[in-house]
């Protein structure tokens, strides 16, 4: 009897404890099961290595939602293309306009939102957390022109998210770009030729005679020498100083003869004003003076023609009466 009691009481406690398990579930995790979600899809040229069913999908480090399925676009398309198909789950009241409509938005009103949105370059990159890789996509938005969406032939069944090369990927890019161009310098053939340069350079200094130009040259420092100090003893002679004491004074001279010139011209002008002014003044009594010059030089002109025709009447007095006035 008291092992069907215990039996009894095992059974009504595993019961109650399922009960109580399923009410948590259902409690706890009704957000998750009931919650409103949108499937939406992208596709990868490259590779998405660490990328996982159940990975975040995240904006801005925000999770908005979960990765659903990885596989091909030819496993559901009828295509030639090899992209990876990658189709997620997205929560709707985190990347909707709620809070500005006052409500969850339409599916139209996201799909133009979205479309929108692409256009001003919204993409889904590849995206690893820190060390420990573990891969999500993450949305960024980068230059539409720059990374452009990926040509299809078909199609998609729900809302298409273009993506972009992961920031592994461009940095791997870079560097097999970079190996390919250092593999296609010919390392050799530049090192042959840098020692074809180097032995010619060996031959031309040899060529040159390089030791016969320095002594010229040492030679000609010399003479220049020579030339410095003849100058400097030069410009020191007694000579030399006197003629540039000479010239300086008379520079002296110069400068104060300069300084004079303006009041000599001052002067003359000055004097000019005032000859000017008393001819200006005695203009009248010069005119007068010349007319009786003139009057004076008539009247010997007069009385020489005279004296010239009746002589006796300039000594005597008037001339003999006329021989019709005696007849008469």
């Amino acid at each position: 009897m008291s092992r069907k009691a215990n039996y009894y009481k095992i059974g009504v406690f595993v019961i109650i404890g399922f009960v109580i398990a399923v009410v948590g579930i259902v409690v706890f995790g009704a957000g998750k099961f009931f919650r409103a979600k949108i499937m939406e899809e992208t596709y990868f040229n490259q590779s998405v290595q660490g990328l996982e069913v159940g990975a975040p999908v995240k904006l801005q480090g925000v999770q908005v939602g979960n990765v659903k399925e990885i596989s091909f676009v030819f496993n559901h398309y009828k295509t030639t293309h090899t992209y990876v198909l990658v189709r997620f789950e997205v929560y709707p009241e985190l990347v909707g306009q709620r809070k500005i409509l006052g409500r969850v938005a339409t599916e139209e009103e996201r799909k133009e939102t979205l479309n929108e949105l692409i256009k001003k370059g919204l993409r889904l990159q590849l995206d690893s957390s820190g060390i420990t890789g573990v891969a999500f996509l993450n949305f960024i938005y980068l230059d539409p022109k720059q990374y452009p969406p990926l040509k299809i032939d078909w199609e998609p069944e729900y809302v298409y998210i273009p993506s972009a090369p992961g920031t592994i990927t461009v940095v791997t890019q870079a560097i097999e770009n970079l190996t390919k161009e250092l593999e296609a310098i010919d390392i050799k053939g530049i090192t042959n030729k840098v020692d074809l340069i180097l032995a010619n350079t060996n031959k031309a200094i040899d060529d040159a005679q390089i030791a016969t130009l320095s002594k010229d040259i040492r030679g000609l420092i010399g003479s220049l020498n020579t030339s410095t100090k003849n100058l400097n003893s030069i410009m020191q002679s007694k000579e030399v100083r006197q003629s540039l004491k000479d010239l300086s004074q008379t520079l002296a001279n110069i400068n104060t003869a300069s300084n004079e010139f303006p009041k000599t011209v001052a002067g003359v002008n000055r004097s000019l004003s005032e000859f000017t002014s008393f001819t200006s003044n005695q203009q009248q009594e010069v005119e007068q003076i010349l007319w009786n010059i003139k009057q004076t030089t008539e009247n010997v002109r007069e009385l020489t023609d005279t004296a010239k025709s009746y002589p006796s009447w300039v000594l005597f007095g008037n001339p003999p009466p006329r021989l019709d006035e005696v007849k008469k």
